[in-house]
C-alpha cells in the first residue's frame, strides 16, 4: 500500500456517516437535500480525521437509484465537502462493468474512496467476487472499502475470502456487517494492522468493537443526534468504557424500537425515521422513499420522534 492509501486508511475512523438520499414530492432525486446534508455534517464537525461520509450506499436507497442519479449525487457530494470530509461513494451493484464505472467517476469528482459490496442477485462464487473487486482495483487508485452485508447479499464474506480482498493494492477498509461477533473479533484482529476494519452494526457494537480495536463505527443516527455519537466517539478515544457503556445504555431505547420498526415495515420504514430525523435536525428534506417502498405509519413517526429526545436528554446526563 502507498504512502498516500495508508494516508486514507489512518482517516477511516470515528462515526462513518451513511447518508440518506432525499427525493423531492414527485419522488425525483433533491440534490439540494444532498448539499444541505453535506454540509450540515461539515458545520456539526464529521471532518477529515474525525469521521467519514458515504453517499449511494444501502441507507443512500442506491438500489432504486438510476446510474446517472448515482453519479450526479457523487459529484454533487464531492464538490460540497470540498475535501473538509473524508468521502466514500457507495458503487454496489450486481454488474462488475457497472461497478467499474461508477468507481472510475468517483475518483475523477474527487471521492477519496469507494465502498462496493460484492455482486448480488446470483450468488457470486468465490473467484467471481475476487474478479469483481480485482476489476474495480485495476481501474482506480483510490481507496476500496470492502462491504460485507450478508443482509443484502446473503453471503457472510469468509475471513479466508476476506484475505485474499485485503492483498488488493487500494484496499483500505472493510466495512464488516457480520452479526457473529466471534468473527467480528477475528476480523479486527487477523486484519486490523493492514486495513481499518469498521464496525459496520454501529452503536449496536459499540463500545464493544472499539474495545477489540476497530476504528470506527456505521452511525445512521448521526445526522439527527451529532452530539451523541461524538460523544461515543469521545469516550472510546479516551478508553473510557464505563462512559461509553452508558451511552450505549442511553441508546438502546433507540436500537430496541428499530428492530421493531424493521419486522413490521421493512427497511424502508427505517430510512424514512432516518429522513423524519433529519427534518427535526432542521434540514429541508421529505421522508419519501422510492416504490416499492411503503409510507412508515404517523404513530411509528410520533415514537420515533419521543425517543429521539428521550435519548438526546439521557446521553446529556452521563457525565
Amino acid at each position: 500500500m502507498d504512502s498516500r492509501l495508508e494516508r486514507l486508511r489512518t482517516l477511516i475512523v470515528g462515526p462513518q456517516v451513511v447518508m440518506t438520499t432525499p427525493f423531492k414530492e414527485d419522488y425525483s432525486v433533491d440534490l439540494d437535500g444532498v448539499r444541505a446534508q453535506i454540509r450540515f455534517m461539515v458545520e456539526k464537525g464529521f471532518v477529515r480525521g474525525n469521521a467519514t461520509i458515504i453517499v449511494t450506499g444501502s441507507v443512500g436507497e442506491c438500489n432504486v437509484l438510476t446510474e446517472s442519479e448515482r453519479q450526479q449525487i457523487v459529484k454533487v457530494a464531492a464538490e460540497e465537502a470540498q475535501g473538509r470530509a473524508t468521502l466514500f461513494a457507495g458503487c454496489n451493484h450486481s454488474s462488475t462493468s457497472v461497478s467499474v464505472e461508477l468507481a472510475k467517476w468517483a475518483q475523477q469528482v474527487g471521492c477519496d474512496g469507494v465502498m462496493v459490496i460484492p455482486p448480488y442477485y446470483w450468488r457470486p462464487t468465490d473467484d467471481e467476487v475476487i474478479q469483481h473487486y480485482s476489476k474495480i482495483s485495476e481501474a482506480i487508485n483510490i481507496g476500496i472499502m470492502i462491504y460485507n452485508n450478508p443482509f443484502v447479499t446473503q453471503v457472510d464474506l469468509p475471513i479466508p475470502m476476506i484475505e485474499r480482498l485485503a492483498k488488493l493494492e487500494n484496499v483500505v477498509a472493510l466495512k464488516e456487517c457480520t452479526i457473529d461477533i466471534i468473527k467480528f473479533d477475528r476480523c479486527v484482529r487477523r486484519f486490523g494492522d493492514r486495513i481499518a476494519v469498521i464496525n459496520g452494526n454501529g452503536e449496536y457494537f459499540e463500545p464493544y468493537a472499539s474495545m477489540v480495536g476497530t476504528p470506527g463505527f456505521i452511525s445512521n443516527s448521526a445526522p439527527y443526534l451529532p452530539e451523541v455519537e461524538f460523544a461515543m466517539w469521545d469516550a472510546i478515544k479516551a478508553k473510557d468504557w464505563e462512559r461509553a457503556k452508558q451511552l450505549h445504555i442511553a441508546m438502546s431505547p433507540l436500537f430496541d424500537f428499530f428492530w421493531e420498526v424493521g419486522a413490521v415495515g421493512g427497511t424502508a420504514w427505517l430510512l424514512q425515521l432516518i429522513k423524519r430525523g433529519l427534518q427535526m435536525a432542521g434540514l429541508p428534506v421529505t421522508t419519501l422513499c422510492r416504490m416499492p417502498a411503503t409510507p412508515v405509519t404517523e404513530e411509528y413517526k410520533r415514537r420515533f420522534e419521543h425517543l429521539v429526545e428521550e435519548v438526546r436528554a439521557r446521553a446529556a446526563a452521563i457525565k
